[in-house]
């Protein structure tokens, strides 16, 4: 089998993860509507998949044993994203939480440069004029300056950042099992969904289900934890393992096209010139910024495959 061949699988399926991230606000928004907040289902789906994945670290110690100090402040980065993310989604409009944090491009280049050392190029600074130009669109200037304006777009930013940062980190650390992955991420997540709970007000965390929400909401809760975020985890991990990073960047923005329409199509959330016009640039400059990484060889080396 050819090359390509070998890439299309797993091109395909992290693609299909990132349409199903970009309708994650959909079971977010229905857990508010019924008393869970988005830390709280955070920590709750993290605690179901730890304790679903006992039997299998079990079976295979050496994944809880591979575990290093980097491979867990990597998995706390990337889990500390995605609660900060969850929670901008029930803060501000879909839309907007969407694209915030897709404006991760902009930091990733700006954290090479200033963590890395990353040269900053003609590729890269056009990039960074993209992501800032997205950014401003979609801020809009319709309240004052193109600043973020509430605690969700606040969370969405914050959250592109760390994403920005763990995934410098993942890209530079050495690979780990995809067990030992999932079990990083998870524990990243039951641990900064935690601090979330402490930190963040109750307006923003969510209150305490009581005994009553917490019966009623959790069968949905495990099978949203084990049909839906342990299965798409593992392929992200399977796929990143088979694909370079660069391409596995473009593809999971299939996220902002499938978290605009869906919100468009059934929230009624606007989505107008100047949503689409955000979009587009960063949908430009994260293209720009991941394929700056490329380097020469493998860019003609994937040409030919």
């Amino acid at each position: 089998m050819s090359r390509a061949g070998n890439t299309v699988l797993p091109s395909f399926a992290i693609a299909v993860v990132g349409v199903l991230w970009g309708a994650y606000w959909i079971p977010t928004r229905w857990m508010q509507a019924h008393g869970v907040g988005p830390a709280w289902m955070s920590l709750a789906t993290s605690l179901i998949i730890l304790t679903a994945t006992i039997p299998a670290l079990l079976i295979h110690r050496s994944a809880s044993r591979s575990l290093s100090v980097p491979g867990l402040l990597t998995g706390v980065c990337l889990a500390a994203s995605f609660t900060l993310y969850n929670t901008s989604l029930i803060l501000t409009t879909v839309v907007t939480a969407v694209l915030l944090f897709y404006v991760s491009p902009l930091w990733s280049t700006l954290l090479g440069w200033l963590i890395k050392g990353d040269r900053l190029s003609l590729p890269r600074l056009l990039a960074l004029l993209l992501g800032f130009l997205g950014l401003v669109v979609t801020l809009g200037f319709d309240h004052g300056l193109p600043i973020p304006r509430s605690l969700g777009d606040w969370l969405a930013v914050c959250s592109g950042v760390i994403w920005a940062y763990g995934s410098i980190r993942s890209y530079s650390s050495s690979d780990q099992s995809i067990l030992g992955n999932v079990l990083a991420f998870n524990l990243g997540a039951a641990a900064t969904a935690g601090l979330a709970l402490l930190v963040l007000p109750v307006s923003a965390a969510g209150a305490m289900p009581t005994i009553a929400i917490w019966q009623a909401t959790l069968p949905f809760l495990a099978m949203l934890a084990l049909l839906f975020v342990l299965p798409s985890t593992f392929i992200l991990v399977w796929g990143t393992q088979r694909l370079p990073a660069p391409r596995v960047g473009i593809l999971l923005m299939t996220e902002i096209v499938a978290g605009t329409l869906t919100a468009a199509l059934l929230a009624n959330e606007p989505f107008g010139p100047q949503q689409i016009a955000g979009a587009l640039l960063i949908l430009a400059a994260g293209v720009i910024e991941v394929l700056s990484r490329v380097p020469a060889k493998l860019q003609t080396r994937e040409t030919h495959s």
